[in-house]
């Protein structure tokens, strides 16, 4: 066999071990990009929570504010009786 007869061969041998590999590397890629999304769509989830939490903390605090009022109106309501 010539030199160029060599060379064709040895290129499709590659070409043909070399396609799994990049069919894999694609494959890869592309899961990477679906979790690149699953982490934007995850922090724009734990944005909102977080405002949530923070609302109901607002208004926990609140309430506990009232309550601390009531438990004086009632002391002084036992203290007249």
């Amino acid at each position: 066999m010539d030199e160029n007869t060599l060379r064709s061969i040895l290129k499709e041998e590659l070409k043909e071990q070399l396609s799994p590999i990049k069919a894999s590397i694609a494959s890869l890629e592309k899961g990477q990009e679906d979790i690149k999304n699953m982490i934007v769509d995850l922090e724009a989830t734990n944005a909102t929570r977080h405002s949530e939490i923070s609302l109901k903390l607002e208004e926990l605090k609140d309430l506990k504010q009232v309550t601390k009022e009531n438990c004086y109106d009632i002391a002084k309501l036992k203290a007249i009786k």
